[in-house]
């Protein structure tokens, strides 16, 4: 039973962890910093900023597409964010819209809608609404889409989630409610191109 109990435990903190995560880069906005150069990583000159692709080490690819959006650092304190891509900072100074591309690396392989049940019911707690929900396809590839509103403030983001073997990926575009539509056309483009590569 104690077993059964820590599993429990352990699967709660992990999906609370996912949650705040995602919460955090929605209302605060990504905090940026630079990678250490490395060899076919986001700082290297095959997967450049200007070059706008991405290639993780961990199975897949992206890029920017026909977006007008900027490749960035992911943060280092979050290290399951792979890359992040910035669109143009407003006029008024507010926290410019992002597309964050987060993995989370499973303890066993899991089916995309089992994978999404497990955590879409903890988006109230957080205090977002789910506006719409539903498999698509991108490519090659099937996912699933979830429409987010922030109950209290003027935030709004789409998740795009592509579950593989023991990995999933995480696509999260944010932007204010106001400006969520024009954002959210760059945001398709990049998430678009992605792929998986193993």
């Amino acid at each position: 039973m104690s077993l059964l109990l820590g599993k429990v435990k352990s699967y709660t903190y992990v999906m609370n962890s996912f949650i705040l995560l995602a919460a955090s880069l929605f209302v605060v906005g990504p905090v940026l910093s630079i990678a250490a150069p490395h060899p076919a990583t986001s700082s290297s000159f095959v997967v450049g900023a200007d070059s706008g692709r991405y290639f993780s080490e961990n199975g897949f690819k992206v890029s920017l597409g026909k977006s007008k959006w900027q490749k960035a650092a992911p943060p280092k304190s979050f290290q399951t964010i792979e890359v992040i891509f910035k669109g143009p900072q407003s006029n008024t100074g507010e926290v410019a819209p992002s597309l964050t591309v987060r993995r989370d690396d499973l303890k066993q392989p899991m089916g995309l809608e089992r994978y999404v049940k497990q955590w879409r019911k903890d988006y109230p707690r957080f205090g977002f609404n789910i506006l719409n929900s539903q498999r698509v396809t991108v490519g090659a590839n099937i996912g699933f889409m979830l429409d987010l509103v922030h109950a209290e403030t003027s935030n709004q983001l789409r998740q795009v989630v592509f579950v593989k073997d023991r990995q999933a990926v995480i696509f999260t575009c944010r932007d204010k409610k106001a400006s969520f539509r024009q954002s959210l056309s760059d945001c398709n483009e990049i998430v678009r191109t992605f792929k998986w590569t193993l």
